[in-house]
């Protein structure tokens, strides 16, 4: 097996640039464009949802053992140094700013503890830097992977195919039983912060890269795979915001993952392993945590009207602020931490 699969380094970049559009596409509301624009950005946050089941599948296939204490060194290597910036740096922010800090200094630094997610009110999951809630369900799922992963990969496909299935069967019946009614209350916390019930995306990804160290291939290219996720991410505009969330994108994304994974696995080429992309792909994780913050900071201290250029024009920034971070911050930081002399590509946190 290869060490690396590019792929899916290239695919977080993408993912992490839908959620941007949901969290930057309300700007373009009084636009020309608004309709497109709301077709394209509503769904942004599936984004959250790839990211978790591609979690578990780079880290089942980049971890061949070990100890867990190391395991979580590396872990908090990958994510914290450049998560704690950018949360101090938007407490600092929502000091000084004209938009005045609601909750007080404790409240928008409690994120710092990663505890955030399991909280059921949302005062205190979307404190401070709002997207770091998904930081906090991800560090739950870290904490189980040394208990769960091996038990995973020791079963055969069939075992594997079966837990997969029934993991999205929860992750896709769950959300349509409780259909909260909006984007708070303890019904959204439960479909769509909950660290426990978002394990089971987590579960799924580490199943799907179980099927591949063992051999198992679907007859399905990687262009296939691709037209399949974004006729998913598509189609998840088009039903209720409990369904969008992760159920309708769930399977689509699944096999995007896969069918790239085995195309990489069989070293295949593919314009996803571009160097731009790949650079992207690497920057990804400061992109997510710097984009919420950089919207903020821009759309309280410039006036740009209504014109359309203006998340353009973030996007940019943005790109700019999240190789910094990864720059000056995430990458040096995670080698000194780590102690290794370079961090595996593709290996995904948020």
């Amino acid at each position: 097996m290869p060490r690396n699969l590019p792929s899916l380094t290239s695919l977080r970049w993408f993912a992490a640039s839908a959620v941007f559009l949901v969290h930057s596409g309300y700007l373009l509301d009084n636009t020309r464009v608004a309709g497109v624009a709301h077709r394209i950005c509503a769904q942004g946050p599936t984004g959250v949802s790839f990211f978790f089941i591609l979690s578990g599948f780079v880290l089942a296939y980049s971890n061949s053992g070990g100890d867990s204490r190391g395991f979580y060194r590396k872990r908090f290597a990958r994510i914290y140094p450049a998560y704690a910036l950018v949360c101090l740096l938007t407490v600092a922010y929502l000091g000084t700013a004209f938009t005045v800090n609601r909750h007080g200094y404790v409240l928008d630094l409690f994120p710092l503890t990663l505890l955030q997610s399991w909280i059921p009110s949302q005062n205190v999951y979307f404190a401070g830097n709002g997207v770091s809630w998904s930081l906090s369900t991800e560090v739950f799922f870290y904490a189980m992977f040394p208990l769960i992963a091996p038990r995973l990969l020791r079963l055969n496909p069939r075992g594997l195919m079966t837990v997969a299935a029934a993991s999205a069967f929860v992750s896709i019946s769950f959300p349509l039983l409780l259909h909260p009614k909006g984007d708070s209350g303890l019904a959204f916390w439960a479909i769509y912060i909950n660290p426990v019930f978002r394990l089971f995306e987590f579960v799924i990804g580490i199943c799907l890269c179980g099927l591949i160290l063992s051999g198992a291939r679907l007859p399905i290219s990687r262009l296939a795979g691709l037209a399949i996720g974004v006729a998913g991410y598509v189609a998840a505009g088009f039903v209720p915001k409990y369904a969008m969330w992760s159920a309708v994108t769930l399977i689509p994304f699944s096999l995007v993952i896969f069918a790239n994974a085995q195309a990489d696995v069989s070293g295949l080429p593919s314009r996803l392993h571009s160097r731009t992309l790949l650079r992207l792909g690497a920057w990804s994780y400061a992109f997510y945590l710097l984009h919420q913050l950089v919207i903020r900071i821009v759309t309280d201290e410039i006036s740009w009207g209504d014109a359309p250029a203006m998340p353009i024009a973030m996007y940019a920034v943005t790109i700019l602020a999240a190789w910094l971070l990864y720059r000056f911050v995430e990458h040096p930081l995670e080698r000194r931490l780590r102690a290794t002399r370079q961090p595996r590509v593709g290996d995904v946190a948020v």
